[in-house]
């Protein structure tokens, strides 16, 4: 999660997913802070493959695995918007 942080920091139009095995919304909401724009559970490919579309397309994503849900108002004060002000979430 750190080096999602280190990454937009350097490089602030970087989209970046974090790929975990957590399922805890409290892992998924640390990485939402440091700049991730989605965050997927790696057992699930197709999910994987979801959630880089959804990402590509300007949307941040959320895993449906993930217990936690995280809405516009929920994430619209992360730091990623400064470079994406409509983005969205999916829980899909």
């Amino acid at each position: 999660i750190s080096l999602v942080g280190e990454l937009r920091e350097k490089y602030p139009h970087l989209r970046c997913a974090v790929l975990s095995g957590h399922l805890s919304p409290d892992y998924v909401q640390r990485a939402l802070h440091a700049g991730a724009h989605g965050y997927m559970v790696k057992d699930n490919p197709a999910g994987i493959l979801e959630g880089i579309q959804h990402i590509m397309n300007g949307e941040v994503y959320v895993s449906k695995e993930v217990g936690g849900t995280f809405n516009d108002s929920q994430t619209a004060t992360l730091p990623r918007y400064r470079d994406n002000p409509r983005g969205s979430t999916s829980n899909a």
